[in-house]
């Protein structure tokens, strides 16, 4: 019984280690992917669909850096331009320079702002089917994709974490050594009872030596009479 219940407290507590493993990796593998996608696969999604947008004639309203921190203080800056366009004699306002949602330093965005100072005359390309989706550069920027390696080492994390749970790798010697564990407490066991059974042997043995050895020595047999009983009796 006592083999039993430590083989399955072993075993439970493998199986906790595996359920938080595959739970780690999930989150470590969805992050990434997350990561990838909004850094590097959606832009080039949304470049590649706006390759066929119809141009116009815009007009920058007013460019500025924008800037943004997170909840560990840090700030990253990203460029903030309007421009105004018409389709089919219809006024339209948009502001996205491009399709990357990335921020990084004052220089980087200051460059892209200075590219278009207010009242400036550019083209920019809209979304047939809704002219109210426009964007100055349509074009996909490659450094995104060196900007995607960073998260891709959250996937491949995740997945090695998620195949070890599933596979049971660095499991392996645990489990030896829970079977070597049961091993040593069944033999425990068995000396144990054998050195019992040995005890009660020397135990019985040595009360029957003892027995024999009180018989063997002459014994002095006495009355339980007192000295004035047995006077009167002879008198």
């Amino acid at each position: 019984m006592k083999q039993e219940a430590i083989s399955e407290r072993h075993k439970n507590k493998s199986g906790c280690g595996r359920l938080f493993l595959v739970i780690w990796g999930i989150s470590f593998f969805a992050a990434g992917v997350f990561f990838i996608w909004i850094t590097a696969v959606l832009p080039f999604i949304n470049a590649r669909a706006a390759a066929a947008w119809p141009s116009a004639n815009c007009r920058v309203l007013s460019s500025s850096v924008e800037s943004h921190t997170d909840n560990e203080g840090d700030t990253t800056y990203a460029p903030k331009i309007e421009f105004e366009f018409r389709v089919d004699g219809k006024s339209f306002v948009g502001d996205r320079h491009s399709f990357s949602t990335m921020s990084s330093s004052s220089d980087w965005a200051k460059t892209i702002v200075d590219q278009y100072p207010p009242g400036i005359e550019t083209l920019c390309y809209y979304d047939p089917q809704d002219p109210g989706r426009s964007v100055l550069n349509r074009d996909f920027d490659t450094s995104l994709l060196w900007m995607s390696l960073f998260p891709l080492i959250f996937v491949v994390i995740g997945a090695v974490a998620i195949a070890a749970s599933v596979f049971g790798w660095g499991f392996g010697n645990k489990n030896a050594s829970d079977q070597a564990l049961s091993a040593g407490i069944v033999a425990d066991g068995a000396n144990s009872r054998q050195d019992s059974h040995q005890l009660k042997q020397s135990t019985f043995t040595l009360e029957a030596d003892l027995k024999d050895e009180q018989w063997s020595v002459p014994m002095k047999l006495t009355t339980k009479q007192s000295r004035w009983i047995s006077f009167l009796i002879m008198c």
